[in-house]
């Protein structure tokens, strides 16, 4: 059966652009409607009734174009119209096939985001490293002698250096040790 009209939808989280149109090119209505399920059948219903005709009559062509265009959903109706003796309908995918892209998407969900825990727990440990070592030459500077105040603005000099270099080179902080570990590595910041 050929259908008689053409809508074409621009897809957004919020909101549907929608441009119907003939087979002749020629545009019934284009409007913006709620992306929900109560919008899309509202919509449907009055569509069907203002141009007295059943859903069979109707090709819906969709794609979600990511970047907000309204006239953007008047290319996909022109595209649908071109293309319609190539159509391919939508068939929904079996329910396990729908349980892997599901059972896919976490996993890829699961893995960004052990991804930034290990690099908050690697953040964390080199910090924790650092101030021992600032803390641990403190004490061993006093107990050679030295003003603690006199100490004290080292340990501030040796922060404001470290502070300042990895802003200047906009690269993260590395300790010597893990520089050595990596050192062919562009993306580091050498302090000593």
């Amino acid at each position: 059966m050929r259908q008689k009209y053409v809508i074409g939808i621009d897809i957004s989280k919020l909101k549907l652009d929608c441009t119907v149109m003939n087979f002749e090119y020629k545009v019934q209505c284009e409007l913006i409607i709620p992306n929900t399920e109560k919008g899309i059948t509202i919509f449907l219903k009055d569509l069907l009734k203002m141009l007295k005709i059943t859903k069979e009559d109707l090709l819906i062509c969709c794609e979600n174009t990511g970047i907000y265009n309204r006239k953007d959903a008047r290319k996909i109706a022109e595209y649908a119209v071109r293309y319609h003796d190539k159509i391919m309908p939508y068939e929904e995918p079996e329910e396990v096939i729908q349980q892997m892209n599901v059972l896919a998407k976490s996993r890829d969900t699961l893995l960004l985001q052990k991804t930034a825990l290990e690099n908050q727990l690697r953040e964390a440990k080199s910090h924790d490293v650092y101030v021992f070592k600032l803390l641990t030459y403190y004490q061993r500077k006093v107990e050679q002698g030295k003003n603690k105040m006199s100490v004290l603005n080292a340990v501030r000099n040796k922060l404001v250096h470290r502070i300042m270099a990895v802003i200047k080179r906009k690269q993260p902080f590395l300790p010597k040790e893990e520089f050595l570990s990596i050192k062919n590595s562009n993306n580091i910041c050498l302090l000593t």
